[in-house]
């Protein structure tokens, strides 16, 4: 019997910006159901490799998501086919209320019909978005905003969930609380700011260094490399 294919499969992900390279031969493979983590310092790469696989910058290499070849494919057409990035609360419109917000998830969806209750079951998962539903996004805080875009994301229901600093605005209980939320959609890849929290959650760890990982494993033999963490955690 044959093993499924991973939810997302990379094969030498680069990207460069002009004559320099952000990052280069990057390999990772996610399992259908995980939650994996890229982890390192300010600057080494996760936020552009994420980008890359939403397809929002261009990229040499191979992205294939449950066994389809993506590379090619626009940031609109690899959404249809069920990657979604939340690239840090960017993306959200103002001028609508809470509510209009998250629908949007919903729009050019097969589920499009059953909009209103889906926004009312992702509004749950959040409940602090659910006593402003009526609210213009653009008069939240930054990390409401978050929310936002992450109960939009929740709500077009997508097969690989790109989430990049997922903490961002957040306190740190409700931090963990969206992070266990994460945990229980099904396949996702996300950056966290807090390097212990993105172990905690996870269940495969990859970490990066310049452009480069220089690791890939369980969360708890990651925990154990001092010799990378260190330099992260001290800076």
């Amino acid at each position: 019997m044959t093993d499924p294919p991973a939810a997302l499969s990379v094969r030498g992900l680069g990207v460069a910006f002009g004559a320099v390279e952000v990052c280069g031969g990057i390999d990772l493979e996610l399992r259908p159901g995980a939650l994996g983590a890229l982890v390192g310092s300010n600057g080494a790469g996760k936020s552009t490799i994420l980008r890359a696989l939403a397809g929002v910058i261009p990229a040499q290499g191979s992205v294939r998501l449950f066994g389809e070849e993506i590379s090619g494919l626009s940031p609109r057409q690899r959404v249809r086919r069920g990657l979604m990035l939340v690239a840090g609360g960017r993306g959200t419109f103002a001028s609508l209320t809470v509510e209009e917000s998250v629908a949007l998830g919903v729009r050019n969806t097969p589920w499009a019909t059953g909009a209103a209750a889906a926004v009312d079951r992702a509004l749950t998962l959040f409940p602090n978005l659910a006593t402003r539903r009526r609210q213009r996004t653009g008069t939240l805080s930054a990390g409401e905003q978050h929310m936002v875009a992450l109960a939009r994301a929740v709500v077009a229901r997508p097969r690989v969930l790109l989430v990049d600093e997922m903490s961002l605005g957040l306190s740190g209980a409700v931090a963990d609380d969206v992070g266990a939320m994460l945990a229980g959609l099904g396949s996702v890849l996300l950056v966290d700011q807090s390097i212990t929290r993105a172990l905690r959650l996870a269940s495969w760890t990859w970490f990066l260094e310049r452009g480069a990982i220089r690791f890939s494993g369980p969360p708890e033999e990651l925990a154990g490399r001092s010799d990378l963490l260190a330099p992260v955690l001290l800076g």
